[in-house]
């Protein structure tokens, strides 16, 4: 009887040897797949095209009104109106931060407005002036995108390039006496330079949408107006500014949307 116990407590040794052994040859599980690698995305720079829709705000300085022959007179008032821009261009994004565009814009008419007093025989006279401004604009931009939060990107850009100003025909009224004059159209290119500042909204990966303001330089402007009596003329000499707001839309090529985190890797628990 013991040596029957003996035999089956061997047989049961074995038999459990041989399952160990058949474990011990079984494969290992594979290791944990490695996670992708991610490098920045080749597209996040790229062409584009913008268009601006806007309003200026005219801003003279270092106005003079000079006669000849010299008079003793008042120089009461002057201002100049609004303009709509109408913009387009073209540009390319370098990076996540730095861009650049060439653009070109038509500004509407701006009224021309100043008046004039002196001492008369019939009192005191006036001269009231009317005229028309207009501006086309063609600048080199680069800005410095200033990061991304919440799908905004704010940014500061700076503009050097040109302008065609045109002043239009003035026109000289004396209501005390009836009295008239006017001069020619002139026109010039000129220096322009601008400061910008804005925000920018992703409205999709392609299409953002622009609001912004512009400090534009537009160099000197100035007309001669002869009175039609012959005798005496006056010029008006003034520097033209323009605070520009504006806004509008800017259609990438590319996507430039960053790319997705790379996920954490895989562990598995056994």
């Amino acid at each position: 009887m013991g040596s029957v116990k003996i035999l089956a407590l061997a047989g049961a040794m074995a038999i459990g040897a041989m399952g160990f052994a058949h474990a011990a040859d079984m494969p290992l599980p594979p290791p944990p797949p490695l996670a992708p690698s991610y490098e920045p995305s080749s597209e996040y720079s790229g062409w584009y095209l913008r268009g601006d829709l806007g309003v200026a705000f005219a801003s003279e300085s270092k106005f003079e009104a000079i006669a000849t022959p010299p008079v003793e007179f008042t120089h009461d008032y002057h201002s100049i109106g609004q303009a709509a821009i109408f913009g387009l261009g073209v540009g390319y994004q370098f990076n996540s931060w730095f861009r650049a565009d060439v653009t070109g814009e038509y500004r509407t008419n701006m009224k021309y407005r100043a008046t004039d007093s002196y001492g008369c025989g019939a009192g005191r006279c006036l001269d009231l002036y009317s005229g028309k401004l207009q501006q086309s604009v063609f600048l080199a931009n680069g800005y410095f995108d200033l990061g991304t939060w919440y799908n905004v990107t704010p940014y500061l850009g700076v503009g050097l390039g040109t302008a065609y100003n045109e002043f239009g025909s003035v026109q000289d009224y004396n209501p005390t006496v009836s009295g008239h004059g006017s001069s020619v159209s002139n026109s010039k290119w000129g220096f322009a330079w601008a400061l910008m500042a804005g925000a920018a909204m992703n409205l999709t990966p392609n299409l953002k949408f622009d609001v912004g303001y512009r400090y534009l330089s537009l160099g000197d402007y100035s007309t001669l107006i002869n009175c039609d009596c012959g005798t005496s003329t006056q010029e008006h000499k003034f520097k033209l500014a323009s605070h520009d707001v504006r806004m509008g839309l800017r259609y990438m090529f590319s996507d430039t949307a960053l790319p997705p985190m790379a996920p954490p890797p895989l562990i598995r628990k056994y």
